[in-house]
């Protein structure tokens, strides 16, 4: 999660104390479970970044406590870089890395952490394309609709890793030219 004062529920006897320890022993939250057997707690105290294992006790009237059961969970409240990105070598049709092409729906590809969701916003049209990083660290979009040639503009990209956290964006430059590429280019 990347909330690090997360709300924990569970289900317990009516009536029963529920208390939340962390590793130390350190009381992070309680909570009184409901008629309907359900409780809710939400930590008063911000767990560091990383693993965590938390003690879950219940306890009745008398002060009788159950075995705590262990509940493992991962705070990661941090974003990802912003994902490196290029166009796509087939789409490529200027010299490779200049953003200058004569495809009107160019590929778009970079790479990233495995699972993190990609979100690639096209400039122009608007047109919003989602991935997801492979096992390989890469990923691929193509959008469906077409850039007006003689267009220039930046392909936006951002990732948001398992845990919700967003990176800033990428962009990326993006010109669209018709016609003989070796005539493109500054004139000294």
């Amino acid at each position: 999660t990347n909330d690090t004062t997360p709300t924990l529920k569970g289900t317990g006897t009516a009536g029963h104390t529920i208390t939340v320890k962390d590793a130390a022993g350190q009381v992070l939250a309680t909570a009184l479970v409901a008629d309907n057997g359900t409780w809710s707690a939400t930590l008063a105290q911000a767990l560091p970044q990383g693993a965590q294992t938390l003690n879950v006790t219940e306890s009745n009237a008398a002060g009788q406590s159950s075995q705590p059961v262990a509940l493992a969970l991962t705070i990661d409240s941090m974003a990802p870089d912003a994902p490196p990105v290029w166009m796509a070598p087939g789409s490529d049709t200027g010299v490779i890395g200049d953003g200058i092409t004569q495809e009107t729906r160019p590929a778009i590809m970079g790479t990233g952490s495995q699972g993190d969701r990609i979100r690639v916003v096209m400039p122009e049209t608007g047109e919003v394309l989602t991935t997801t990083v492979k096992a390989d660290g890469t990923w691929t979009v193509s959008p469906t609709q077409a850039l007006t040639p003689g267009f220039a503009g930046q392909v936006a990209v951002t990732a948001t890793d398992v845990a919700g956290n967003t990176s800033a964006p990428s962009y990326l430059p993006i010109r669209i030219v018709v016609g003989d590429l070796s005539i493109v280019g500054s004139v000294t």
